[in-house]
């Protein structure tokens, strides 16, 4: 184990003899899963290192000496902490450096793959910072895969995308991969991607990521094709994301996404009548040179920065794990206030019944319970002095929405719900009205989005789709969440008066 915590985990520097010397600072052989970077200042962390179990253990054919850390930890050491009933449970936070699927194995079949540490009975009630979270959960919270650069200062974030703008990309389109078994649909659209770059070798560059070859095991020969290419091609892999997914958006690289799982907007038919390269030459330069300035912009927002490390005066470098974990955090104060608001409307409703029996007590103790209720309302979420406080009633705009994974899994929920009712007839007036809206619709992106404290939280959220003949539109959608009762409901999904385009 001690290869994988070498330089805080990031692994061995890069050498590169025969470079420029780009890549001699700040980039690590760093693995993709070793991601169990120790948090402080939230919430409360469990110090137990999954990934490292996991890869420990996972060979074993004895599941009960497999499951054997994370059921002791769960049943013993939790248990034990003075805070563990003094608070919620969603206050405890897991630090994951895998996969979900790797935690969730539902049987006690020998041959089932990974662990059962997310299944465990109090499970449900802790967070999971995890990467690729399992789709059907509420407590699990994404955070990429690793890349190998892990700078210590702004000033290295600026070097790096403005030596990505003066690269000369010579490849339309590249492919770093291995063969996956034909008889899964994942086989296939990796068969056809390279059968089709192979055979399109002038335009399309492909890295061989077998046993075998052990090419993608080079960091240098990954990253330069990836700065060579306009558009680098990311079928799923063992699971619907791919780590190669990070390292393009780091060398500057566009990726195209083969599965709406995956991706947001990209998808590409495998099929002799869908030709990669035909495909890609279509799009217009204008909308691949914005799309590619958006890519570079993302950079800051994946990378995982040196911890520890020397900053210059008065200089904040926040890195992607800063951002999670203020995601965490701000839903941890949101599940709290909407935990005390519940409390609050069942104390009401109470006491609405008891006073057909006899006097409400004293107007004052009420009084003082809803003031002491509304104190909580205003100082719980003022924990960070640099959040605004939410305050019943009252609209606040939520930051960073283009890079909030929360936000954005809500406009596609919005978007989902919208296509069911419509196909039940059962959509809004304004909706079904508008005859140039056309069904079903494919989510896109969350544009803006604004939150307010009802009874629950309310989002409103301007969304935008892509409708089936390839135009883009923009909708409108309230919808409202009710943490404690884990539901979610689409109010309204209204088209935007803007024109189509």
């Amino acid at each position: 184990m001690c290869k994988y915590v070498e330089n805080f985990g990031f692994r061995p520097p890069i050498s590169d003899p025969n470079g420029d010397g780009v890549y001699s600072t700040s980039w690590y052989a760093t693995n993709q899963f070793m991601l169990e970077k120790l948090v402080a200042g939230f919430g409360y962390l469990v110090p137990y290192y999954a990934g490292l179990d996991f890869r420990r253990n996972i060979r074993r054919r004895n599941i009960a000496e497999r499951d054997a850390a994370g059921k002791e930890l769960s049943d013993k050491w939790l248990k034990n902490q003075p805070q563990w009933k003094g608070i919620s449970s969603q206050d405890y936070f897991f630090v994951i450096g895998r996969i979900s699927r790797d935690f969730r194995r539902n049987s006690d079949n020998k041959s089932g793959w990974g662990t059962n540490l997310m299944l465990l009975p109090d499970s449900p009630n802790l967070s999971f910072l995890t990467i690729e979270r399992s789709p059907t959960s509420h407590n699990e919270f994404s955070i990429p895969y690793r890349t190998y650069f892990h700078p210590n200062s702004a000033v290295e974030f600026l070097t790096r995308q403005n030596k990505i703008k003066l690269v000369n990309q010579t490849i339309l389109f590249s492919f770093a991969g291995a063969q996956r078994p034909s008889r899964s649909r994942n086989g296939l659209v990796r068969t056809q991607i390279i059968q089709q770059c192979k055979s399109s070798f002038r335009t399309c560059g492909f890295l061989d990521c077998d046993v075998k070859a052990n090419s993608c095991d080079d960091p240098i020969s990954l990253i330069k094709l990836f700065e060579s290419s306009v558009f680098c091609l990311q079928p799923t892999g063992d699971s619907l994301t791919r780590r190669l997914v990070f390292d393009s958006i780091l060398a500057g690289c566009i990726p195209v996404f083969f599965n709406q799982g995956s991706a947001y907007k990209q998808y590409l038919r495998t099929g002799e009548e869908n030709k990669i390269e035909d495909i890609l030459r279509e799009i217009p330069n204008e909308k691949v040179l914005c799309t590619r300035e958006n890519v570079i912009k993302l950079i800051p927002t994946i990378v995982y920065t040196k911890p520890n490390c020397h900053k210059p005066d008065g200089e904040t470098l926040e890195d992607v794990f800063d951002v999670v974990v203020k995601g965490v955090i701000e839903r941890s104060l949101q599940w709290s206030f909407s935990r005390f608001y519940g409390q609050f409307l069942e104390m009401v409703k109470t006491s609405k019944i008891k006073k057909k029996t006899s006097r409400l007590a004293s107007p004052v103790s009420l009084r003082l319970s809803l003031l002491g209720f509304l104190v909580i309302a205003v100082v719980t979420p003022s924990a960070n002095a640099t959040r605004k406080s939410i305050v019943l009633g009252g609209k606040s705009d939520v930051p960073n929405v283009q890079t909030n994974m929360e936000i954005q899994e809500l406009g596609r929920y919005c978007v989902e719900q919208f296509n069911l009712m419509e196909e039940n007839e059962q959509g809004n007036a304004a909706s079904i009205a508008d005859t140039a809206v056309l069904n079903p619709l494919n989510f896109s992106r969350v544009l803006s989005a604004q939150k307010q404290v009802v009874a629950g939280l309310k989002y409103d959220l301007r969304i935008e789709v892509t409708q089936p003949d390839g135009t883009s539109r923009m909708f409108d959608s309230v919808v409202v969440i009710q943490p404690w009762l884990h539901s979610k409901k689409l109010l309204g999904f209204t088209p935007v008066t803007t024109p189509v385009y």
